[in-house]
């Protein structure tokens, strides 16, 4: 395999896990940082960094725990550009409790959003159609309403009704 080759499969392989673990380090770098314009910059600066060291991963291991020991290396470097301006947001000691907290909780993530998944296929297809209208097509209440010709008062009793279902299925499935 020509080193081309090589370097293609690595990216191909980064992109993956990037993108299936994106949620989960995004979210970590967010309560680390505390504001969305400054969590997108150092997710960014994250992203580059993790590729850069790609060759490092050992491939098999735990890519999360890998990519937010970075992201955590991130933040701190954050964090001391922003005391060198004087606008440090949070305290070192809640720095550091949000720091060792939010790996746990994010690694429940997944487990959250498998069951969640087994909740929708229990759901009729119309309303999987309109959750996927509103959560995955982003469209607005006012815009499905036409698509499926109903009142926009009727849609948001449908989308109240799917939410208490699938809370109910996720407090059954726990």
């Amino acid at each position: 395999m020509s080193d081309l080759d090589h370097k293609k499969n690595d990216m191909k392989e980064f992109v993956k896990l990037l993108t299936a673990h994106h949620g989960q380090l995004y979210s970590y770098t967010l309560s680390l940082v505390g504001n969305f314009a400054d969590a997108d910059d150092v997710f960014q600066e994250t992203a580059s960094k993790m590729w850069e060291l790609f060759n490092n991963f050992q491939p098999g291991t735990d890519f999360l725990s890998w990519s937010m020991t970075i992201a955590h290396y991130r933040v701190l470097e954050y964090r001391k550009r922003k005391q060198r301006d004087s606008k440090m947001i949070f305290s070192e000691e809640f720095f550091q409790n949000i720091s060792k907290k939010a790996p746990g909780e994010l690694s429940k993530t997944n487990d959250y959003l498998e069951t969640l998944k087994e909740c929708i296929t229990k759901l009729p297809e119309q309303d999987v159609k309109i959750l996927k209208m509103r959560y995955m097509s982003e469209l607005k209440v006012h815009e499905i309403s036409s698509r499926i010709s109903k009142s926009v008062r009727n849609v948001y009793f449908i989308l109240s009704r799917i939410q208490r279902l699938l809370m109910r299925c996720m407090e059954i499935a726990r």
